[in-house]
């Protein structure tokens, strides 16, 4: 029984880590395609998403992508 619940918890970890990758590259990937008004703000933007990781990511979804909606 204890195996199939490590197994279990196992394969959740490995899909919450595919969804946080996934997220990351999303934004990522955005941030290098999309127009900024400031000179230098999509260098700053890819910095951030590259040096903050998932963090970068939920920041960058909150300003950027809910101020596109």
């Amino acid at each position: 029984m204890s195996v199939s619940i490590a197994l279990l918890g196992g394969a959740i970890a490995i899909i919450v880590g595919l969804a946080i990758t996934a997220a990351w590259i999303y934004t990522l990937v955005d941030a290098l395609t999309r127009e900024f008004d400031g000179e230098h703000e999509k260098l700053l933007w890819v910095l951030v998403l590259l040096f903050a990781g998932i963090i970068g990511s939920i920041i960058y979804y909150f300003i950027i992508l809910n101020e596109a909606e």
